[in-house]
């Protein structure tokens, strides 16, 4: 990136000092322009009037530019400075004026310092010049210079400033053809020069007398005025860096493991990453599992086993350097009961159980066991490491008997962050187990609110209702009586399902299964390109969710209501059937459910299992049929 810091020189000035002694980031370059006739330098000058260059005079000047040029100084404004850049100022230094009284001439050493000093002169920043490559500008000779006797206008000594001390680090002897034409010249910075505040500029034009070879003397003193243009300091590419470090990863078998990195740097930058410390290569391995982006920024490992388990680091490198990442580790878990087990067959895309016990304070992970979106914990959250539990006991039974859970207080800020997941669509379905302890209007409890993405589940009101937000429309997150009221104080099992045409609410309790709350609304493709919240809306502390969470899950697709009622039942256990007698004949065949009271419930039968099925005409619990044929299906249906 290039900053023009010299439009406007004191404002330049002013922004190098309040940059302090660690000078400028290396990643930005530093122009000078000289565009402003009030511009005010600090400026040091050294003159050499006798035969045997002693210096008889230094002189510490701070005054601003047009003064200068009012007493005939050896530093001079230009409002025209060539025909090719008529528009704009440049840097005019005279060598063959004395600015003392306008008269005379002078020659040898002259230099101008100006970068990090600020009108006083003495407090503004230097400038870490480790941070930059080289130092370049644009040079033209005014036409009413002269030549010297090398037929040449002297040797412009490009030096850095410190103190009252320099060194040099480059020079360039300005040609007989530089008259009136623009020539950019480019003068590395030696490594490791340190802080200093120049360049300066010296015009050396001495030479040794016959008599004297190594006293030097004036070579020539007439004038030579040239003209310095679009000064540069050139940020120096860095050596490697990395903005975000991969994450461990907690899968179920089979599914994929995702890892990446986020690196800065000169460019390009090469990856290679490793498992301990062999380099991995790309394709399907003896166990099955197949790597791809093994020399990319972001790997995936597909169909993940017991083989791939180990630890995981990426190196990057430049022309100027190289990186290791942290070691990660990839573990292989199980499903922690029926409720899991049925909420991975139907394949989400990413599915966070909350059984973490690392400390949240001190950063722990976020695992997504089947699609590796590993994420975290804000430090201002509860897990199971503060004793946060799931669902458990009687009512419970497809959750194990000691499970975690995660803990948000409401308007607090809290929030567990989930990576980028990228799904670009409007078929979609977010579902959770809830234990809520408050009902705040507008609280997220799913929200992506990043970049184009302004989509989520949330409390539509303080009363209880469930809600949405979909691509960020009024009439979505304006809709408040969904009637889709989870109970406080215990758990449920929510779900929002986006369609193209519509948005759909769901809760389920042992206190009921509530009317879903459907609003018809188009809604469009919404990215995902950057991190999804659990809890929280965008951090926005008083839109935190107020309570605890188990199991969120996020699928590509539209969850049926069946499908949902499914995972519920799953987890809550029930409905189940149980065969009355044991005489199987068909002619007492009866069928008597155990489901919740408040169900519908409707027996359905068919000549195969592939259907189609239909309603028993009249049948009433305990159902007794006499099905025809030699072989006949039922199945019951609970609402």
């Amino acid at each position: 990136m290039k900053i023009n810091l010299m439009k406007h020189l004191r404002l330049a000035l002013a922004v190098l000092a309040l940059a302090g002694s660690a000078g400028i980031a290396s990643a930005q370059n530093i122009t000078f322009t000289y565009d402003n006739t009030n511009s005010v330098f600090y400026t040091t000058l050294s003159y050499v009037t006798n035969a045997d260059s002693t210096i008889t005079t230094n002189y510490n000047v701070n005054t601003t530019w047009h003064n200068w040029y009012n007493v005939n100084a050896g530093f001079s404004w230009s409002t025209n400075d060539a025909a090719t850049n008529s528009a704009s100022g440049s840097l005019g230094i005279d060598f063959g004026v004395d600015p003392t009284d306008g008269s005379g001439s002078i020659a040898g050493s002259q230099s101008l310092f100006f970068s990090g000093f600020d009108a006083l002169g003495d407090n503004g920043a230097p400038i870490n010049l480790n941070n930059y490559s080289s130092v370049q500008f644009d040079i033209l000779v005014d036409p009413a210079s002269v030549v010297n006797t090398w037929n040449d206008y002297g040797t412009l000594q490009i030096a850095l400033f410190n103190n009252y001390s320099y060194t040099t680090i480059g020079q360039y002897t300005i040609t007989n053809d530089a008259v009136n034409t623009w020539y950019h010249v480019t003068v590395p910075i030696p490594a490791g020069i340190g802080t200093w505040r120049g360049p300066m500029f010296a015009l050396q034009d001495w030479v040794g007398s016959p008599s004297n070879p190594n006293g030097w003397h004036l070579n020539n003193p007439s004038s030579v005025k040239y003209y310095i243009d679009n000064l540069t300091y050139v940020a120096k590419p860095p050596v490697p860096g990395i903005s975000i470090q991969p994450v461990g990863q907690e899968l179920f078998a089979g599914r994929t493991a995702n890892w990446n990195v986020v690196a800065s740097g000169g460019q390009p930058l090469s990856y290679q990453w490793q498992k301990g410390s062999t380099p991995l290569t790309d394709g399907t391995n003896v166990s099955g599992s197949v790597m791809t982006g093994s020399t990319n920024s972001a790997i995936s490992i597909a169909n993940v086993s017991t083989a791939d388990v180990g630890n995981y680091r990426v190196v990057i490198t430049n022309s100027y350097g190289s990186i290791t990442s942290s070691v990660v580790g990839l573990k292989i878990v199980s499903p922690t009961g029926a409720e899991a087990i049925a909420t991975a067959a139907l394949n989400p895309v990413a599915f966070y159980e909350l059984n973490e016990t690392n400390n949240p304070a001190t950063g722990s992970p976020l695992y997504d066991h089947v699609g590796g979106f590993a994420g975290f914990y804000s430090n201002n959250s509860s897990n199971w490491f503060d004793g946060i539990l799931g669902p458990e006991g009687a009512g419970f039974p497809g959750f194990p008997g000691a499970n975690g859970a995660a803990e948000l207080v409401g308007n607090s800020g809290g929030m567990l962050t989930i990576p980028a997941l990228n799904l670009n669509t409007n078929t979609v379905t977010f579902t959770a187990w809830i234990n809520p302890n408050s009902y705040i209007q507008d609280a997220a409890i799913l929200m992506s609110r990043y970049g184009s993405t302004a989509s989520g589940l949330v409390w539509a009101s303080g009363s209880g209702d469930l809600g949405f937000n979909w691509a960020n429309n009024g009439s979505t997150w304006g809709w408040r009586t969904s009637g889709a009221r989870p109970p406080l104080h215990q758990w449920s099992f929510i779900a929002l399902v986006i369609t193209p045409g519509d948005g759909t609410v769901y809760s389920f309790s042992t206190a009921g299964i509530s009317t879903p709350g459907n609003l018809s609304v188009g809604n469009g493709n919404q990215a995902f390109e950057g991190p999804t919240l659990i809890g929280s809306d965008g951090g926005t502390a008083n839109r935190t969710y107020d309570g605890v969470i188990k199991d969120v899950a996020i699928y590509n697709y539209s969850l049926t209501t069946d499908q949902l009622q499914q995972l519920y039942f799953a987890g809550a256990g029930g409905p189940t059937l149980r065969f009355d007698g044991v005489n199987m004949a068909w002619d007492d065949l009866s069928l008597s459910p155990v489901y919740p009271a408040s169900s519908a419930t409707t027996l359905l039968e068919a000549s195969s299992l592939t259907g189609p099925w239909t309603p028993v005409a009249g049948a009433t619990s305990p159902w007794p049929v006499t099905p025809a044929g030699t072989q006949h299906y039922y199945r019951l249906k609970v609402q």
